[in-house]
């Protein structure tokens, strides 16, 4: 081949001593990329590149590799003229406000009905699915808050204790309206 001609080639694999293989375009024989060329080229396995082609000096191998890539040819960067999209922001995490949560927990009690800790924190957190794991602090905060008004005797508390040797209620429900309440409501 003549010195002066570049080849399109494609470099195939890299081995351990940092020489590679690349295929011919056009005929698929095999060439042998010294690792002092592929260093000072910087390409990769899988780059399409041209090459100035000699024939390989190692005759034993000839008949399988026949070429040497003496010289890669430069490759000037391209910068392509697309649009970049910038990557949507990652959702913020509420910021937990107690007082917000306090005013939520009074105001959806004394609207009426029967809550368990759970069931109002589902009800703040709007989701069906929502566990104390999800959101520990608000959950705490919603605990805290139906306790204080049952404390303040703004609210009634019923507890089930299944066994006397329970050290607390397994289930408590919480109400402002105590009298108009129907068993059917402490059902979850």
């Amino acid at each position: 081949m003549s010195q002066d001609v570049y080849t399109p080639l494609t470099v195939t694999n890299l081995i351990v001593s940092g020489a590679a293989f690349a295929i011919k375009h056009g005929t698929g024989e095999s060439c042998y990329i010294p690792a002092g060329v592929m260093f000072s080229s910087g390409v990769k396995p899988g780059a399409v590149i041209e090459g100035i082609l000699v024939e390989n000096p190692n005759d034993e191998v000839r008949d399988r590799t026949p070429y040497m890539v003496r010289f890669i040819k430069p490759v000037d960067p391209i910068q392509l003229e697309l649009e970049l999209l910038a990557p949507a922001p990652a959702p913020k995490a509420p910021v937990f406000n107690r007082e917000k949560v306090n005013e939520y927990v009074r105001a959806t009690m004394l609207d009426g009905g029967v809550w368990t800790v759970l069931t109002l924190f589902r009800d703040y957190m709007d989701s069906n699915t929502v566990t104390r794991e999800d959101d520990p602090q608000t959950y705490n905060a919603i605990s805290t808050m139906m306790r204080k008004m049952h404390d303040n005797d703004e609210c009634a508390k019923w507890s089930l204790w299944t066994k006397g040797s329970q050290s607390k209620p397994g289930r408590e429900w919480f109400s402002c309206y105590p009298h108009s309440v129907d068993v059917a409501e402490f059902a979850d």
